[in-house]
């Protein structure tokens, strides 16, 4: 390069402030639950929601659920208005009792085949890990496929009680301890 090149570039003054992170969401700090059970990787979020539907079952719609540990935890499959055109179509007053949820999320061959797919993607099961835990797990994740098609990942929803109840009389924990809702780690 010849020196009038370089007299013609001006200077730079680099007095730039940098600011890291300056649009990233902020980070809100959750506890730990042991409450019911959707997947053991996660945290619920912070303060209880629908506290007045605790210890209650009031808020059932289709005769089928449960009492939840939790407020968050206390849904009715009613208030999901993806399923609104399933019942309706088949005439049931609860998703739990569709035909499609009995032979997608129930049939334990078809779950198991979920099974597969899951060890594959995350490798094999712990020795230690009890079967019928996974064989939820991936009940609930064929159910949320059933209802919502698709979840972003991390995007997790709370399944209804009466679901909840039907997948765990369909894989029962060996202890009867269940973990509960919790939210994806970000």
């Amino acid at each position: 390069m010849d020196s009038e090149a370089v007299k013609d570039v001006p200077d730079v003054i680099f007095d730039i402030v940098v600011r890291p992170y300056q649009y990233e969401p902020i980070l809100h700090l959750a506890r730990e639950t042991s409450s019911e059970e959707e997947d053991s990787s996660g945290t619920e979020a912070p303060g209880d929601v629908n506290i007045e539907r605790l210890g209650n079952k009031d808020w059932c719609d289709c005769g089928q659920c449960i009492t939840m540990p939790t407020g968050l935890e206390s849904k009715c499959c009613q208030e999901i208005q993806q399923k609104e055109h399933m019942c309706d179509e088949a005439g049931v007053q609860c998703i739990t009792e569709h035909d499609f949820f009995i032979d997608n999320c129930l049939r334990r061959g078809v779950v198991w085949v979920s099974l597969l797919e899951f060890v594959q993607q995350d490798g094999p099961l712990n020795d230690n890990e009890p079967v019928h835990e996974a064989y939820r797990y991936c009940s609930y994740h064929r159910f949320s496929r059933l209802v919502y098609h698709s979840l972003p990942k991390k995007c997790r929803k709370v399944h209804p009680s009466c679901v909840v109840k039907k997948i765990r009389e369909a894989f029962p924990s060996e202890y009867d301890s269940y973990t509960g809702f919790k939210y994806a780690k970000p």
